[in-house]
């Protein structure tokens, strides 16, 4: 199977990219989810948080062959 997306073609089968890729994402979840919840509006900040666990679970999968 060929990789399809632009993501899938610049990792390729570097764990390295992918990992830091994934903790950029989380990162970029994390903290608007903050000033949502500050801002009073919980619903979209839990929204967002579930973004960050989500990139974050595949960053920790990302970044070692004997988790996957």
């Amino acid at each position: 199977m060929e990789p399809t997306g632009r993501l899938d073609q610049a990792v390729g089968t570097n764990r390295r990219i992918a990992t830091v890729t994934f903790v950029c994402t989380a990162t970029d979840s994390l903290i608007p989810s903050v000033q949502l919840l500050l801002s009073g509006m919980p619903i979209p900040s839990g929204n967002l948080m579930r973004q960050h666990a989500e990139a974050t679970a595949m960053a920790l999968l990302c970044s070692s062959p004997d988790l996957c």
